[in-house]
């Protein structure tokens, strides 16, 4: 009797510890490989082996509804652009550069903007507006050079007397009224021109822009002006723009026969003619 209950008792402890193992593997199961790949492994153990494919690749005849139908076939791109729709062809066909010129993609509901290969024009700057000239004012030389009747030579640049012009080159004149010798009168004329000028201060009216030499321009001694001071002498005439009372001195020298007309006779218009 003794026997059969401690047999009894070591199959319920050897129970007991089949059953305390298959817990402590379980447990170790969920440490290492988590909750999630242990339910998985369970479930795979659980499920029925299927039945091997048959070889002709047919679904198995209790496969879902969906199972036995073919996928669809997918449409292949077309391996040239003539096999392609004309949409895509002209899409293609637009969106191709040409020659370093943007692309341009179109397709329905796209309008394309306008395309210029050529760069865009700058905007040329407008022009500045002229400097307004400075307007001409006198200015004094303390020291000049008599070079020739009517010019003056500054030192770094010449001013030639406005509005005269100097006696013929081949013309003569007396020295003096009651001789009968005579020298050109552009040599008479520059002597007499030296001893009025001699060296003392002239002033020219001169503008700052202007560049020429010689510059033409007026110039005097104090009140008196140079080219009124050579008419009123004889020695040269005036242009053709010359002012009015040039044209007076000139009559006063004619009238008196001084100079160049010492030998012609004065104007009907003279006092006393």
């Amino acid at each position: 009797m003794r026997t059969v209950f401690a047999a009894l008792c070591l199959v319920l402890v050897a129970l007991l510890a089949v059953i305390g193992a298959s817990h402590v593997i379980e447990l170790f199961r969920h440490e290492l490989l988590g909750p999630e790949l242990a339910i998985d492994r369970v479930a795979s153990d659980q499920l029925p082996v299927a039945d091997a494919q048959p070889d002709d690749g047919d679904a198995p005849a209790d496969a879902p509804p969906g199972l036995n139908e073919p996928s669809p076939a997918v449409p292949e791109r077309p391996s040239s652009n003539a096999d392609a729709p004309p949409s895509i062809r002209a899409a293609e066909t637009d969106a191709t550069p040409v020659g370093g010129t943007p692309r341009v993609i179109t397709g329905a509901g796209i309008t394309p903007g306008p395309v210029s290969s050529s760069p865009l024009p700058r905007e040329a700057a407008p022009p500045k507006p002229p400097k307004p000239a400075e307007p001409a004012r006198w200015l004094t030389f303390p020291r000049v050079t008599v070079t020739e009747t009517g010019l003056l030579d500054t030192g770094k640049r010449k001013i030639r007397l406005a509005w005269i012009a100097p006696p013929d080159p081949g013309a003569t004149c007396r020295v003096l009224p009651d001789q009968a010798a005579t020298q050109p009168c552009a040599r008479l004329a520059l002597a007499d021109f030296r001893k009025r000028v001699r060296a003392l201060g002239v002033e020219c009216e001169l503008s700052p822009d202007d560049a020429a030499d010689p510059a033409i321009v007026p110039c005097r001694i104090g009140a008196t002006d140079l080219a009124v001071w050579l008419l009123d002498q004889g020695w040269v005439t005036p242009t053709a723009d010359a002012p009015d009372n040039y044209r007076q001195a000139e009559t006063g020298a004619r009238c008196a026969r001084k100079g160049l007309w010492q030998d012609s006779e004065p104007p009907s218009s003279c006092p006393g003619g």
